[in-house]
């Protein structure tokens, strides 16, 4: 009972975030557009609590399952004034902003969510791409570059003790064509050229493309 009531309670209050910048959106620029906004809820139903700063009426309703914002003249089948603050006397072009200004709101929520994770938290990766380069065997019918079981890749293209993370990531943006200037422990320098084949050869302790 205490998991599903927290799970209750958790979302319920994602729920609000969501309801509460979607409406916002759409209440700002009805402001910024010259429209009268006469609530502001949270919630449908009955009016539990709310407070009234001018012409708005900001509340809590009884059923917390979405919100609205009532705006002046925004009901075609209602008789209108034709006062420039009715959201019907508006030109279209700012009828659509203030309707797309809620969705909007709630794409730019999920934006900042996603970046503050891989701001905070980074992009999630496998735990050996942050490990030293160590060459634990190399399969039998790999190109012969020099490399041997037990070296350790020690400079990589000018980047010193790089990870098995910096390893995928040069050799990925590698063309063919390109190369690759590495260090292994105990080992010389090899140059490995990228070839359109992805086939290579030791030439003179080098490793070239044919």
């Amino acid at each position: 009972m205490t998991d599903t009531l927290r799970m209750l309670v958790a979302g319920g209050v994602v729920l609000g975030i969501l309801v509460l910048l979607h409406e916002w959106g759409h209440f700002v620029v009805a402001k910024w557009c010259g429209v009268r906004v006469d609530v502001f809820s949270i919630g449908f139903g009955p009016r539990l609590w709310g407070v009234k700063r001018g012409d708005t009426d900001y509340r809590l309703s009884a059923l917390p399952l979405g919100g609205y914002v009532r705006m002046a003249g925004d009901n075609p089948v209602e008789e209108r004034t034709g006062q420039p603050y009715e959201f019907l006397s508006r030109p279209r072009w700012q009828r659509c902003l203030i309707a797309i200004a809620g969705p909007i709101m709630n794409i730019l929520l999920t934006l900042a969510i996603f970046m503050g994770i891989f701001w905070l938290a980074g992009i999630p990766t496998p735990e050996y791409f942050r490990t030293a380069a160590d060459v634990v065997a190399v399969p039998h019918d790999a190109p012969a570059t020099g490399v041997q079981p037990g070296d350790r890749i020690v400079k990589l293209n000018g980047v010193s003790t790089p990870t098995w993370g910096d390893v995928q990531t040069q050799s990925e943006s590698a063309k063919p064509g390109d190369t690759l200037a590495l260090v292994a422990l105990a080992q010389q320098t090899l140059v490995i050229r990228i070839a359109d084949e992805g086939n290579f050869r030791e030439h003179r302790g080098h490793v070239g493309a044919n």
